[in-house]
C-alpha cells in the first residue's frame, strides 16, 4: 500500500520511545533489489488512507462453471430382466480473482468439485409379487483447492523473482507481522492448497415382496471408502513462504536486548526475512473405511384407510484407518 512511487518507508516505529529514532528512513541504496521487484506487483493507492492505513480498494470475484453429462442405456435382457447402465459426470469449478486478473499480489485458491460415476443396475422380476434390484457403482470425486488462473500452470516464483521452488508452477507468499493495524498483511498466494481425491465402491440389493396385505422390502448396502489427501505443506512446496517481523530492525542490541522500534516492512525492504520455508513436510494420507447396512420394512395395510409403516435398519461404520499407518492416537485404556 504505497502512498506514492517516491514514498519513504519508516525505519522505526512512529511511537519509538527514543525520539531520535522516530521517522528514520532506509537509504535507497540499502533497498534489496528483489524487494523492489516484488513491490512492482502491488498497485498504487486508489483512495485516501483510512483509520487502519488502508488506501487501496479492490474487488474480488469468482468465476464458476459446470458442464454436466449424463449417459444412460436400458436393455431388456428378457421380459422379466432389465439391465441399465448409467454414467454421470458433474464438474464444478471456481476461480477466485480480482478485477484485474494479472494482479497476483493477493490471490486465493480456487475450488474444485468433480464427480464421475458409472452405475450398473439389474432389475429382475422373480414372480408377479417379487422384484429384486441389484446395483453396483464406482464414484470418483476430486475436491481439491488449486491456485487461481495461471498460477496453477506458470512458475511465477522462478520467472518473476528467480526464487527457488520445487514445482513448475506457483507464486510465493511474503508474510508480514504488522504491528500497525491490518493494512499490511501479505503479498502473494494466500490460503491453504490441497488435493483431496475420494474413491467409493458400492454394492446394494433391494428385494420387494407383496404378501397379502403386506408390502415388504428387504435390502442391504456395502461401501468401500477411500480418501487420499495431500494438504499440509503443499503451499510451501509449490511456492515458498517468506516471513518478515520486527526483530531484524529492532533498536535493541547485546547491551540493550529487547529494544523496540522495529518494523516488519523495514526488514522486507532490506531483504532480511525472519524465516523462510521452501519445503515443508508433505505427508499424503490414504484413509480407508467401510460402511455396511441392512434394513427390513413392512407396509401393513390394516384396512382401507389405515396403513402401518414398520421397519428396522442396522448400519456399521468401521473406524477410519490410514493405509500406511502414518497417523496414530492415544489409547487411554492401555
Amino acid at each position: 500500500h504505497r502512498p506514492s512511487t517516491t514514498a519513504q518507508y519508516p525505519f522505526f516505529s512512529a511511537s519509538d520511545p527514543d525520539p531520535t529514532k522516530r521517522g528514520y528512513v532506509i537509504p535507497k541504496q540499502y533497498f534489496d533489489p528483489l524487494t523492489l521487484r516484488i513491490l512492482e506487483e502491488t498497485p498504487l493507492p486508489n483512495q485516501p488512507f483510512d483509520s487502519q492505513g488502508r488506501n487501496y480498494f479492490g474487488v474480488r470475484g469468482v468465476t464458476g462453471g459446470s458442464n454436466r453429462m449424463l449417459f444412460k442405456v436400458d436393455h431388456n435382457i428378457t421380459p422379466k430382466n432389465r439391465l441399465s447402465i448409467n454414467y454421470r459426470e458433474i464438474p464444478n469449478f471456481s476461480d477466485r480473482f480480482r478485477v484485474r486478473k494479472d494482479e497476483l499480489f493477493f490471490t486465493f485458491p480456487g475450488d474444485k468439485s468433480l464427480t464421475r460415476q458409472p452405475l450398473l443396475s439389474l432389475s429382475m422380476t422373480l414372480s408377479p409379487r417379487a422384484v429384486n434390484e441389484l446395483r453396483a457403482s464406482y464414484t470418483f470425486s476430486d475436491y481439491s483447492r488449486t491456485p487461481p488462473g495461471e498460477v496453477d500452470t506458470t512458475n511465477f516464483t522462478k520467472e518473476k523473482f528467480n526464487l527457488p521452488n520445487v514445482t513448475n508452477w506457483g507464486y510465493p507468499l511474503f508474510n508480514f507481522n504488522s504491528q500497525f493495524g491490518s493494512a499490511l498483511g501479505a503479498i502473494g498466494l494466500n490460503g491453504a492448497l490441497g488435493d483431496y481425491i475420494e474413491h467409493q465402491y458400492q454394492v446394494s440389493d433391494d428385494l420387494t415382496l407383496i404378501k397379502g396385505r403386506h408390502n415388504i422390502a428387504i435390502g442391504g448396502d456395502y461401501r468401500k471408502m477411500m480418501l487420499n489427501a495431500k494438504s499440509n505443506g503443499l503451499r510451501d512446496i509449490c511456492c515458498g513462504t517468506y516471513t518478515f517481523n520486527p526483530a531484524q530492525t529492532n533498536s535493541g542490541n547485546a547491551n540493550t536486548p529487547g529494544g523496540t522500534g522495529g518494523w516488519s516492512m523495514a526488514g522486507f525492504l532490506l531483504g532480511t526475512p525472519n524465516g523462510i520455508t521452501l519445503r515443508s513436510i508433505l505427508i499424503p494420507y490414504y484413509y480407508r473405511w467401510t460402511v455396511a447396512a441392512a434394513y427390513f420394512q413392512d407396509d401393513f395395510r390394516v384396512r382401507r384407510d389405515l396403513t402401518l409403516n414398520m421397519g428396522v435398519r442396522w448400519q456399521f461404520n468401521s473406524p477410519r484407518i490410514e493405509k500406511f499407518n502414518r497417523q496414530a492416537t492415544f489409547d487411554y485404556d492401555s
